[in-house]
């Protein structure tokens, strides 16, 4: 029980760290760097993208380059992965599985049904406490638990 008392503790003072220092970090400029890394494949944590992805859908089988690839987002029990071209192809398989392919080359998962690709970032809003990806003209909303591990993923690029 005392347990329990201790971890509700630091729980809510983590919650309570102002994180004023990181969200400052991530001005426009810095979010040009990532691309400038993302393009360049100069970030050493990055891997450059190693063939293509082969997606099946209930017909055709398609094979993706993974920078082709702008999110990927679960919709009930489908996978949709929306490409540069802005066409959409819809798979039957789990996130994590693209999650685990896609991580090294840029990818980050910023809630339970989104996976984007940092290139297509323009810029990252806060909002009543909210943070969000701006992709592709959309604001994706980034979880309170997942911005922990978007803040790694764009610290372990070096800017």
């Amino acid at each position: 029980m005392e347990d329990l008392k201790n971890n509700e503790k630091t729980i809510k003072q983590t919650n309570n760290r102002p994180e004023k220092q990181m969200d400052e970090q991530l001005s426009a400029g810095h979010l040009n760097q990532i691309h400038e890394l993302l393009q360049n494949n100069n970030a050493s944590k990055l891997q450059k993208p190693k063939g293509l992805l082969r997606l099946r859908d209930n017909k055709t089988e398609h094979l993706v380059a993974p920078e082709k690839i702008i999110r990927i987002d679960v919709i009930g029990d489908l996978i949709t992965v929306e490409l540069s071209n802005k066409d959409k192809i819809f798979v039957t398989s789990n996130l994590k599985c693209f999650e685990h392919k896609l991580y090294k080359m840029g990818f980050v998962r910023i809630n339970r049904q989104t996976l984007v690709n940092l290139f297509y970032v323009s810029s990252i809003k806060m909002r009543k406490g909210l943070r969000f990806l701006i992709v592709d003209g959309e604001e994706l909303a980034i979880t309170r638990r997942r911005w922990a591990h978007v803040k790694e993923v764009l610290g372990a690029i070096q800017l």
